[in-house]
């Protein structure tokens, strides 16, 4: 839709029932003297992407920026780099994939989601997973605690717990195969082939459903709390700098 045309369709603001999007305070107070305007179009259409949907993050391509704020490709590349490296910062960047597979997925930058960013930057968690708790009402800070390395992670099986690295579900089943103590038959009586293979059929099966019932869930085990998945993480949560 031209500039034009959608100006011409503006009929004044709907009442703010369901239909609006929530700014902090601090985006009109400290940063809208501060900004340029093709930063403030940039950080509206975040923002509109993001928390008007109700979400923490969303993947926003960059043509989805020309078309949304109307300003061209190399405006939106400096206004997003500003935002995300210059003082104050109010966006966090998290990409994935290369080349044509290169999917880019775009934070506002405030304490919830630097924890979330600095999970995936250290694989604790993955994009997939994270997209679980994708929204502005999950709890992700209350059960975090970096000074409690023992605590169970439910990402992670008891009989694993894991040391900051992701446990492979083919290597579990692996090692497990490897410790199975095999049992020698008495002298007196003679193995029956098939009750072997009908065991070690019911095994492979066994494993095969708990594996991809782990692939389903999320690696291996099904993510209740995103704040349960970084016990470990040393989060600085210092405010940004003012501007």
């Amino acid at each position: 839709m031209s500039r034009d045309a959608a100006l011409s369709e503006f009929d004044g603001f709907a009442d703010p029932k369901t239909n609006y999007t929530r700014l902090p305070n601090e985006f009109f107070d400290r940063l809208l003297p501060a900004l340029e305007p093709a930063q403030i179009s940039a950080l509206l259409f975040v923002f509109r992407r993001t928390w008007g949907w109700q979400k923490l993050f969303d993947q926003i391509s960059e043509s989805q920026f020309t078309n949304g704020t109307g300003l061209s490709k190399n405006t939106v590349r400096k206004a997003l780099n500003s935002l995300e490296t210059e003082d104050p910062r109010c966006i966090i960047r998290y990409a994935v994939g290369v080349g044509r597979n290169r999917k880019t997925y775009f934070f506002i930058h405030s304490s919830k989601t630097r924890q979330i960013v600095k999970a995936l930057k250290s694989g604790q968690i993955t994009i997939k997973q994270a997209e679980l708790f994708n929204s502005l009402t999950a709890d992700i800070g209350s059960e975090i605690d970096p000074n409690n390395g023992s605590k169970t992670d439910p990402i992670f099986p008891a009989s694993g717990q894991h040391n900051g690295s992701r446990i492979d579900p083919t290597k579990e089943s692996r090692t497990k195969k490897k410790n199975i103590k095999k049992t020698t038959a008495p002298a007196n009586t003679r193995p029956s082939p098939f009750k072997s293979k009908t065991a070690d059929t019911a095994e492979r099966i066994s494993e095969q459903r708990l594996f991809q019932k782990r692939r389903r869930e999320g690696s291996t085990g099904q993510i209740m709390r995103l704040g349960d998945i970084l016990p470990n993480l040393e989060i600085p949560l210092q405010e940004s700098p003012s501007s």
